[in-house]
């Protein structure tokens, strides 16, 4: 038995949150693992565990930006658990797992980058946050990153430490979780995510408008920080009621949300790989998205979707308006990002993928005398 915890910071609907759920449920089906998740306490993730017979022991990473109180949490936690493997997901989680001091003894770590959000600061706290991210690879046994283009940016950064085992492990979606696509409102756009700054809500507000002004109504699944600032500039735009506000859902309520509608549209400054475009794109609504990180490895623009390069609403305006007014484009579209999704971002591949690389850091461990055996997946 192969005792595996995770910790993630932020326990909200979001798609880190998601894809460690997931893994949690896949790995509890798969038999041979005993689970435990550190996260924020009272989050939804922290919930969501709990109703997956999963173990979840609540930490503060939000409250303190010192790093200390985490950290020393985390070793508590560990030191209790005794996991073989400890699989941390994160930059904030990754850093606050660094500063644990590390015995002869400590578990195999596995560090999976769920984006970098260092480029979204300012010169100076970009390469402070940068340092950070460093810190927190050179302390992991192995890094996991979403996509190729993290997995560049990295090298580009020098975030890596001479001789780092790396791996990109796509995240994955199961399709019997998903609804399918009903009802669809041919004149009404979905946005799936957090209103906060690398999702650029004032473009988000422009677009609401060029939509507005085309006939079209905006459906915002999701709150944030930034929130009052877009009801502000919705306002001013004289846009406010062409914009459904739902606010943050339940996941399986704001897939049914997002069924309905006729496109996702995604004006990220920033991603790593968004899980909303994928499960979009499994249920059968397509994606109108920045032309940003890892999304042109879900998105093959002009065939699966639409990936825009301009920070201007018009482009974005006219790829939705393309895709609900053209009936042969939209089905050839929604029929590509379905074989896409087959072929790419199933749940299957990704616990696969993590289980062979959970199970080569135990032998690297224990060494080759006392391999664990092996348990593939079914």
């Amino acid at each position: 038995m192969t005792r595996l915890l995770e910790i993630v910071a932020d326990g909200s609907p979001g798609g880190g949150p998601t894809n460690v759920l997931s893994l949690l449920d896949d790995l509890s089906r798969l038999g041979g693992y005993e689970l435990a998740l550190a996260v924020q306490g009272g989050s939804y993730a922290f919930e969501q565990a709990k109703s997956l017979g999963v173990p979840a022991f609540g930490i503060d990473f939000a409250r303190t930006r010192a790093p200390f109180a985490a950290a020393r949490a985390l070793r508590e936690l560990i030191h209790s658990l005794e996991p073989d493997i400890v699989h941390v997901n994160g930059s904030r989680a990754g850093f606050f797992l660094a500063c644990v001091p590390r015995g002869r003894h400590f578990p195999a770590v596995a560090y999976t980058v769920r984006g970098y959000h260092f480029l979204g600061k300012r010169a100076g706290a970009r390469e402070l946050a940068a340092l950070a991210d460093r810190f927190a690879h050179a302390r992991a046994d192995a890094i996991i990153h979403e996509c190729r283009y993290d997995a560049a940016l990295a090298t580009r950064w020098h975030l890596l430490p001479r001789g780092a085992r790396c791996e990109v492990i796509y995240n994955g979606i199961d399709r019997a979780e998903l609804p399918r696509a009903a009802n669809t409102d041919l004149r009404c756009v979905a946005f799936l995510g957090r209103l906060c700054f690398q999702k650029d809500p004032d473009l988000l507000a422009e677009i609401a408008a060029g939509l507005g002004r085309a006939g079209y109504r905006l459906r915002v699944i999701g709150s944030g920080e930034l929130e009052g600032e877009f009801r502000a500039r919705l306002r001013a735009l004289g846009v406010e009621s062409k914009v459904e506000m739902l606010g943050a859902l339940p996941r399986a309520q704001a897939l049914e949300s997002l069924a309905s509608a006729a496109a996702l549209v995604l004006p990220s400054r920033w991603e790593g790989l968004p899980i909303a475009p994928i499960e979009a794109m499994a249920i059968g609504v397509p994606v109108v998205a920045a032309n940003v990180s890892g999304l042109p490895e879900i998105v093959d623009s002009g065939v699966s979707g639409a990936l825009i390069d301009e920070r201007r609403p018009e482009p974005y305006v006219a790829a939705i308006r393309a895709l609900c007014e053209d009936p042969a484009r939209r089905a050839r579209t929604l029929a590509e990002a379905q074989r896409t999704v087959d072929s790419r971002f199933l749940r299957a591949r990704n616990v696969e993928a993590h289980v062979a690389l959970f199970e080569s850091l135990l032998e690297e461990k224990r060494g080759p005398r006392h391999a664990a055996p092996s348990h593939p997946p079914s």
